[in-house]
């Protein structure tokens, strides 16, 4: 055995360590990549239970895999007979003032063969020296004597304290200080997932001591089953499958088992180290999803349920109802739909007040939901208006279902302050059927059945029939059918713009960012607004020749100031639920694009959040089609619907757009003041950038500033201007 070698050259070694730790690329040019070894012993005089690399067993013995030695024996059935001696009295020494070491001496493989090696090691402890642990390196080196001298016990000499940061132990230690006090939890595992090393914040969390895990195999002791309960077979493990793999993956949901045996929610990424073309092990890091879990599941309560009855809200049953139609054209079955309006509940609401009129929605509520089957939903669309969806029924039973509905409301009395009320309900059934077209147009058919169960009397149910066009006129539909017909063939529409501006005054160097907003223009010239027309165009499948229109006109105008992208950072442009479903109106888009050979990264495609999850896969194939050339997209009316946070990550949006039904009032309402923080809070988490809209004061601005908001829109910022009055780079 031998003392350390010159500061240098371990500094030159411990560099190269480090560096095929990461890369084995990093070791391109060297003679051979030596066998590196790293190891954890107790620093006690038995040095029981080493854990020891794979690489040392296969590197001594020609096996594969690697194990904790349970004795020293084991350890020193590998030594050097004439290196044995000196190299446990130089240990000796150093555990007694547990300073590090570097030592160099002979292992010997199962022929008898020496091999040289250099032995670097430190003493890591928790603050409690009894508790101390070796934390080493053994790297194989070539023959200091090249041969010259007889293989026996060479000089020597415990490694003194190291004086410079250069040296091997000193960098050891430091490289281990930083992992430990590192705020991210990270364990390694070698290439059989066993660990080989854990940090204090991953102990932290876990509820173990440094010795409990190292050595033992990972997803047998923290991966062992899913949250429930139900077991995770090693080759089904996303340890396994990236060691296997060598592919890397991120941000996984999943658990890991804590020493007291409760499941903790973490959010977890596994990197491969590679050695050659094999993975050599992982690195493992996580974050406590805990509060995460929580804040996202009571977003999405909030965001699927009406606050004031506990029942689905319109967005949520808007979901179900396409679930439900897309159920009827898979497996051929067929479900109704019912539109309940309360018909004296104006009379009740004015007479008796706000109050009385919220407890009896309440009770409504309470008493469908005790009438309702199991597996129907109920909803409240808004004020006295409600809707069911009642599955796998046919004409005869639904019709069965809604009459007794409207009995129950029918017998029941209200009471309040003295006083005794009784109502009625109208009722509007339409059958849920494959050849339903979509879940808005099924929806404003059963208004409309309802609407005539109230000309007819009220206190009815009215079945809604495909040919009855009467219930259409009445409504008012079909007049605007013809208008849309015309306004998109004789250009009777106009397109507006609102600025789209960044919180921070930095942002506003990347130029003008606005939404593309229509207006129909009416025999007198004036203004129609598009909440008068669009709805129509959406129960009767007119919106994507609307959507074509803008397309048209926006990139002519874009055209015209190609010259001026320069100024622009981004245009939205809106799309409606038909257009992202339909595969013409993409292959329309798409050679658009091609024509106008402007630059993609400028135009941004705004949907709502309703549709793109209604129409998850479309919506999936349509960003995929227009991202890959560099288009942006955003989530419009983000907050207010029935998304799960879990929707978002499959769908690559830019831009998150805060409903303005939480914005308007924030600076005065703290509910929306909390919901609005959570969702620009889990936004950025997710990487993706807020837009405030309805931002209608200075006092809401302020608020959004403070809040960290990125992108604010409404009347207090820019009211809504011609597009063809706009020039790209003017000042407004």
């Amino acid at each position: 055995m031998k003392g350390k070698p010159a500061p240098d050259d371990l500094e030159r070694v411990i560099a190269q360590v480090h560096a095929m730790d990461r890369a084995p690329d990093a070791w391109q040019g060297s003679d051979q990549v030596p066998t590196m070894i790293p190891y954890m012993a107790k620093a006690v005089d038995e040095l029981k239970r080493i854990y020891v690399s794979p690489r040392l067993k296969q590197w001594m013995s020609g096996q594969d895999k690697g194990r904790f030695l349970k004795d020293h024996d084991r350890w020193l059935a590998h030594l050097h007979p004439d290196d044995r001696e000196a190299v446990l009295d130089a240990l000796g020494q150093t555990r007694e003032t547990q300073r590090a070491y570097c030592l160099e001496y002979r292992l010997q493989d199962l022929d008898g063969r020496p091999h040289w090696v250099r032995d670097m090691g430190a003493y890591i402890h928790d603050g409690r020296r009894e508790r101390a642990v070796i934390q080493g390196l053994m790297m194989e080196i070539p023959d200091p004597y090249d041969g010259a001298q007889p293989a026996q016990a060479h000089e020597t000499s415990p490694l003194p304290v190291p004086s410079g940061p250069t040296e091997a132990p000193q960098l050891a230690r430091h490289l281990h200080q930083l992992l430990d006090q590192a705020p991210m939890a990270l364990f390694a595992v070698d290439d059989q997932g066993q660990i080989t090393y854990v940090n204090q914040q991953a102990l932290t969390q876990l509820g173990y001591a440094r010795p409990d895990l190292l050595g033992r195999a990972a997803h047998g002791l923290l991966l062992k089953a899913r949250e429930d309960g139900t077991p995770v077979a090693w080759p089904d493990s996303p340890l396994h499958q990236a060691l296997c793999s060598g592919q890397a993956l991120e941000r996984l949901e999943t658990v890991l088992w804590r020493r007291d045996r409760r499941a903790l929610p973490v959010h977890m990424a596994i990197t491969p180290l590679r050695a050659g073309t094999a993975a050599s092990g992982a690195v493992i890091t996580f974050q406590d999803a805990t509060e995460y879990r929580s804040m996202s599941t009571q977003l999405d309560y909030q965001a699927s349920h009406d606050p004031l009855t506990g029942l689905l809200n319109r967005r949520e049953l808007m979901f179900r109802l396409e679930r439900a139609l897309h159920d009827a054209r898979r497996q051929h079955v067929q479900h109704a739909l019912l539109y309940l309006d309360l018909d004296q509940f104006k009379l009740i609401n004015d007479t008796s007040g706000h109050q009385a009129g919220d407890e009896l929605l309440r009770r409504i509520a309470t008493l469908l939901t005790d009438h309702a089957r199991q597996g129907d939903a109920l909803a409240r669309l808004g004020g006295d208006e409600f809707a069911a969806i009642l599955h796998e029924v046919t004409p005869e039973q639904a019709m069965r279902l809604a009459e007794e509905m409207r009995e129950l409301v029918e017998n029941y009395r209200f009471h309040w302050e003295n006083r005794q009320f009784s109502l009625t309900v109208s009722v509007g059934l339409v059958p849920v059927t494959r050849e339903s077209s979509s879940g808005i147009t099924l929806l404003s058919a059963a208004d409309t059945a309802c609407n005539a169960a109230k000309d007819t009397g009220r206190n009815r149910v009215h079945a809604f029939k495909k040919d009855d066009t009467g219930l259409m006129r009445m409504q008012g539909d079909m007049h605007w059918v013809s208008r849309i017909h015309s306004a998109v063939e004789e250009n009777g529409l106009q397109l507006f713009c609102q600025p789209i501006r960044p919180v921070a005054p930095e942002g506003r160097k990347a130029g003008t960012h606005f939404e593309i907003l229509v207006r129909m223009r009416d025999h007198d010239d004036k203004l129609i607004p598009p909440s008068a027309f669009l709805p129509a165009a959406e129960r009767y499948n007119l919106s994507t020749r609307i959507d074509r229109w803008v397309v048209r006109q926006t990139l002519d105008w874009m055209c015209d100031q190609r010259d001026r992208m320069d100024h622009l950072d981004a245009c939205a442009i809106n799309l409606s639920g038909h257009s992202v479903g339909n595969s013409e109106f993409l292959k329309f888009l798409l050679e658009a694009l091609q024509t106008s050979n402007l630059p993609p990264e400028k135009l941004c495609f705004e949907v709502t959040e309703t549709v793109a999850i209604c129409n998850l896969d479309n919506a999936r194939h349509l960003f995929s089609s227009l991202g890959s050339l560099g288009c942006r997209f955003s989530l419009d009316d983000f907050g207010s619907g029935m998304s799960s946070f879990g929707y978002l990550r499959d769908l690559p949006v830019h831009y998150l757009k805060i409903d303005g039904l939480f914005v308007r009032d924030v600076a005065q309402d703290e509910t929306d003041r909390a919901l609005v923080q959570s969702i620009n809070d889990i936004a950025h988490v997710m990487g993706k950038q807020t837009i405030a809209e309805f931002v209608e004061s200075d006092a809401i601005l302020q608020v959004l500033r403070e809040m960290g908001v990125d992108y604010v829109q409404g009347h207090h910022i820019g009211h809504p201007v011609p597009l063809h009055s706009i020039t790209l780079g003017d000042r407004p």
